[in-house]
């Protein structure tokens, strides 16, 4: 009958027991690169070629502003491999 009893009292103490706390939702927040490394050079305008070395100096200024644009690129994508999500 004790058995009973201690049985009976575990069974009704357990159904009074606070189910455990939740942790909350976390937050995630988006991280976006900086603005200046979002946008590239203008493209320089041909203008008048007289010269070979007006076309050369024209082909320096494509060349330049290409490499511009490449390390921009490469700066942004080490910004996004290197940033993990926040999570707050």
């Amino acid at each position: 009958m004790s058995r009973l009893l201690a049985i009976s009292a575990a069974l009704l103490l357990s159904a009074c027991a606070a189910a455990p706390a939740l942790p909350p939702a976390p937050v995630i927040v988006r991280v976006s690169p900086p603005v200046e490394l979002l946008s590239c050079a203008d493209q320089p305008a041909p203008g008048v070629m007289r010269s070979q070395r007006d076309i050369a100096k024209y082909i320096l200024d494509l060349a330049e502003d290409g490499a511009d644009c490449r390390s921009k690129l490469d700066a942004v994508r080490d910004f996004v491999e290197k940033s993990a999500p926040i999570v707050k």
